[in-house]
Parts: C-alpha cells; sequence; structure tokens
C-alpha cells in the first residue's frame, strides 16, 4: 500500500525525520493523504494537488500555515483545505488540517427544506468543520426541535420537552421505526451538547456521525419528496 512522506520546512525545528501516512478513505483529503471524501460530490475518492500557497511563514511564534487546492478524480471539482505546521513529538511534525472548503455537508443543496432546520443544520456543520463538536451536536437538535415545529401535529408542537414532542409525532405516525429511532438518537446526543456538566464529553466523530443522521433526516422529510414530486411532474410532462 502506499504511502505519502511529507519533509519538514527549512526553518521549522526538527531531526528531519518524516512522517508516513497510510491513505484513510474514511477521512476528508489533505496534502499529506489525498484520498476520502470528497466535500463537493460526497464520494470516496482520490485527489490531485491542483496548488500550494503559504499563508503565513514560520517566525516569532507563529506555525507555518498553507491552503492547498485538491482536485476530485470523481467529479473534477476543487475543494480547499488550510493546513498548519506542527510538531508531533520531539522527532517529527505534520500538517495538521484546520479548515476545510466547502465543509461537509454544506455542498448539499437544502433550499427544499424550511430556513430554520436548513440554518441549525449549517450551522452544526460548520462547528463541526472547526471541531467544536459539543456545539455542533446542540444545533443538530436544534434543527431536530425546528422538524417538530414544522412537520408535527399541534400536539407535537405543543409538547414538552422535545422528548414528548417526538413521541407524539410517533404516535400520530409523523416519525416511524428508525427515524423515531433517530430522532431520539439526535435529541440525546444535542443534550449532551447542552448541557455537558451531566454528560460524558462528546467526540468529533460523534459530532460526524449525529451531522449524517440529521442529514438524512432532512433528506427523508424535504429533499426526497420534493424530487419525487419533480419526477412525477416530469413523467406527465413527457406523455402530453
Amino acid at each position: 500500500m502506499a504511502f505519502v512522506s511529507i519533509q519538514p520546512a527549512d526553518d521549522e525545528s526538527s531531526s528531519g525525520e518524516s512522517s508516513d501516512y497510510e491513505p484513510n478513505p474514511d477521512t476528508l483529503p489533505t496534502s499529506s493523504d489525498p484520498s476520502g471524501l470528497c466535500p463537493r460530490c460526497n464520494r470516496i475518492s482520490n485527489f490531485t494537488a491542483d496548488s500550494t500557497t503559504d499563508l503565513q511563514k514560520p517566525g516569532g511564534g507563529r506555525r507555518q500555515q498553507q491552503v492547498v487546492v485538491l482536485r476530485c478524480h470523481g467529479c473534477s471539482r476543487c475543494s480547499i483545505v488550510v493546513e498548519e505546521w506542527r510538531s508531533r513529538s520531539e522527532w517529527s511534525a505534520d500538517w495538521v488540517p484546520l479548515h476545510w472548503w466547502p465543509t461537509q455537508g454544506v455542498a448539499v443543496d437544502l433550499s427544499d427544506a424550511p430556513a430554520g432546520v436548513a440554518g441549525a443544520y449549517e450551522e452544526g456543520v460548520r462547528c463541526v468543520s472547526v471541531e467544536a463538536p459539543h456545539a455542533a451536536v446542540a444545533m443538530f437538535r436544534n434543527a431536530l426541535a425546528q422538524i417538530v415545529q414544522d412537520k408535527g401535529s399541534e400536539a407535537a408542537r405543543r409538547a414538552t420537552p422535545l422528548a414528548a414532542a417526538i413521541a407524539q409525532m410517533t404516535s400520530d405516525g409523523d416519525l416511524y421505526g428508525m427515524f423515531a429511532d433517530w430522532a431520539t438518537q439526535i435529541r440525546t446526543w444535542g443534550n449532551a451538547g447542552a448541557h455537558q456538566e451531566d454528560y460524558e464529553p462528546v467526540g468529533l466523530e460523534d459530532a460526524q456521525q449525529l451531522q449524517n443522521l440529521t442529514l438524512a433526516m432532512i433528506k427523508y422529510l424535504y429533499l426526497e419528496p420534493v424530487n419525487l414530486m419533480r419526477m412525477r411532474q416530469a413523467t406527465k410532462t413527457k406523455r402530453k
């Protein structure tokens, strides 16, 4: 299996020992590991670095930073990753990713979802991108609360706390099976983000998984029904 080696900058203190990376398809692409999930097409792919630009040179207590333009071999569109050179140990250093654009999940078109639902979800995605998992899961819970207000019956909208609202939507048939379970997971993890004193810490991977779960609910409730309606309208038009 291929490895990519990154050499430290000439003016960074290091023993000159390189860091070896094994490609990991479960992570977003970086200059060190140009493979993984494409932020544009949301597929696992390999990437080519089209360009690299220094954002700041090291010195005066500042670490070296760079921005790398990565082109997806699948969709041929570009994303960027901002990276910083950091010491990993006394003998080695790495390019550490700080931020990707577009952030994972932002490239999804949410124009068919209500503004409150889409806004809460997208804010959660931005929190994930800056590695703020507690804030992220709290915003995904907010997106769920917005869904209750939009899709729930009057009884569900009036129900408090959110657990009671989810139970009411489940009873009404607006949420069923795994979707009721997903809503409960989003609510529970969101509580952990908002009330850290009562729960175990939320990890970044936990927030990323909750992001995927929240997006799946939004697709099920809003995006896919609209897509199906458009397909039916297109079929009717062709028959005329």
